[in-house]
């Protein structure tokens, strides 16, 4: 766990991030998260409630996928004062990382480029984990 919080912590570098989680579609919840600590407001609650409607989105696009060979890769909101940025993990059934930005002053292009960075470490760390043998390396939708 003190590995992704590591990596968590990574995406709070990117400007105008405000959190970032490491979430589960299939519950609606996240599994770590890390809030900014000049988020200006933004709160644990709205993390959670982002995580939720996005792990929805996710899941509901990945049941509907018309195209099981079409893999999702990244998801992009973009509210009026954020942008929130999903990337799947794919190595574990059901995860997904979400990267909350202010959208005056975050950077989407950096934030995606961050956010590819830390997919890879922690693919890296989930196919090393012991829990790796234990998890299906199934995309969503399949």
């Amino acid at each position: 766990m003190n590995h992704i919080q590591a990596a968590l912590g990574e995406g709070l570098t990117v400007e105008g991030a405000l959190g970032i989680a490491f979430a589960d579609w299939r519950r609606g919840g996240y599994i770590a998260h890390k809030l900014s600590m000049s988020s200006d407001g933004f709160s644990r609650a709205e993390l959670m409630l982002l995580v939720a409607s996005s792990a929805e989105v996710v899941r509901n696009k990945a049941l509907q996928s018309e195209k099981p060979a079409e893999k999702i890769r990244e998801i992009v909101f973009i509210y009026e004062k954020l942008f929130c940025l999903i990337r799947l993990v794919e190595t574990t059934t059901g995860s997904f990382l979400l990267l909350v930005l202010d959208s005056e002053k975050g950077n989407l292009s950096h934030a995606r480029l961050k956010l590819s960075q830390i997919f890879s470490k922690l693919k890296y760390l989930m196919t090393r984990s012991p829990l790796a043998t234990k998890t299906s390396n199934a995309e969503p939708g399949t």
